[in-house]
């Protein structure tokens, strides 16, 4: 049962995928299209709020903005997703190594993902689909410059979820940040590589592909 499920869920996302598509950030029309989807969504959830304002939270992270890569998702002509991948640099860190005490489990470089965002209609929608694609362009891309592994700062119930499809490692201990409560993790590109095939095998076929 739990195999034809898999099944019928692979085939579904491959039917339903090209609806969805990942468009780097670039023009002014765009950035103001990323700001205008993570920022609402931000505040709808009590990300943003009276300790920690709106304000205080876009200027930490545009210190990170020379070493970022912004990308939305659209579904059909809509946007519905944002994430923003920051990349290792030797300059001013990355977000989750600055504000958090950590336990470095890599010896290369690494990304951290951040921002990540879908408009609430589309949460739980297509089997997760929008949530997966944003996980399936943030995995090439750290693939394809040679990353060893991605950093996150995630919301505790997120990073519940999250569990269930990869390996992420807790490097830290969790805390009220930026809304709620947060732990800091790490996901190594090669034990992706390694169990998602064993653990996911029809999904690999999506996520990997």
């Amino acid at each position: 049962m739990a195999n034809q499920y898999a099944k019928t869920l692979l085939r579904f996302l491959f039917h339903v995928g090209y609806l969805f598509r990942v468009v780097q950030v670039e023009t002014p029309e765009q950035k103001q299209v990323f700001r205008s989807l993570w920022t609402s969504v931000w505040t709808d959830e009590g990300y943003a709020n009276d300790k920690e304002p709106l304000h205080e939270i876009e200027g930490h992270y545009a210190i990170f903005n020379p070493w970022s890569t912004d990308l939305l998702l659209y579904f059909c002509f809509t946007p519905i997703g944002t994430i923003r991948l920051i990349w290792d640099n030797g300059t001013v860190g990355l977000p989750v190594l600055n504000d958090f005490e950590t336990e470095k489990r890599w010896k290369g470089r690494v990304v951290e993902a951040t921002l990540l965002t879908v408009r609430k209609g589309y949460r739980g929608r297509f089997h997760h689909l929008p949530s997966l694609i944003l996980w399936r362009e943030l995995y090439r891309r750290a693939g394809n410059r040679g990353m060893e592994g991605i950093l996150m700062a995630a919301d505790v119930r997120v990073l519940h979820l999250l569990r269930k499809l990869f390996p992420f490692q807790l490097i830290g201990k969790a805390k009220l940040y930026e809304g709620s409560l947060t732990v800091p993790a790490y996901l190594s590109m090669e034990e992706v590589n390694e169990e998602f095939p064993r653990t996911h095998p029809f999904l690999t076929r999506f996520f990997l592909a």
